[in-house]
């Protein structure tokens, strides 16, 4: 079992180096958009983040391709909630799609996606990571505390699609990579 934990821990280390590529290169421009994909409370913590890194954003949490209209960015925050999902009224499927449409409306419009995964491993499992699949792989760039990629998931579809990634230690680092892509004259 040690040697299998061993190996997993050097292939994800490897896929961490052979793709190079960083959010720190990565630039968006504001008004923002912060939506979910998958109704978890998580957004209220990227909400928090937006606020105290001073830029300029409107939550919804079930934004459609009609709440484009003024944006030039959205962050997805991705992870699945059955209780946000019920808050909400949608069922999983429904959400889905809704994103789906979403981003599809988006990259027609070439507004940049930047996909955040916040929730750690809590946010990780059959039903999160329907949602995960969906914002990461249409993300341009992804902001994934470690946690939620302690087997790579992220790390691989960063690979597989060449997104620039931004692995964090904790939620609050979010806050100046946030700053980063959206401030970067203020480096």
């Amino acid at each position: 079992m040690r040697k299998k934990i061993k190996f997993i821990s050097m292939v994800i280390v490897i896929m961490i180096l052979l793709s190079g590529l960083s959010a720190a290169d990565f630039t968006a421009e504001q008004p923002i958009l912060i939506t979910t994909a998958g109704q978890s409370a998580d957004i209220l913590m990227v909400k928090l983040l937006a606020k105290k890194a001073g830029l300029t954003y409107t939550m919804d949490k079930l934004a459609t391709p009609e709440s484009l209209t003024e944006f030039k960015s959205i962050v997805i925050v991705s992870g699945g909630s059955t209780k946000g999902l019920g808050a909400a009224k949608i069922d999983k499927d429904d959400e889905i799609k809704r994103v789906e449409t979403l981003i599809s409306a988006a990259m027609d419009k070439k507004i940049p996606i930047i996909t955040m995964h916040i929730g750690g491993k809590s946010r990780r499992g059959s039903l999160s990571d329907e949602f995960n699949s969906v914002a990461a792989q249409a993300a341009d760039c992804l902001i994934v505390v470690e946690t939620g990629d302690f087997d790579g998931y992220f790390s691989a579809i960063a690979e597989e699609n060449k997104i620039p990634i931004e692995r964090i230690d904790k939620i609050i680092s979010a806050q100046t990579v946030l700053e980063a892509i959206f401030n970067p004259a203020s480096e």
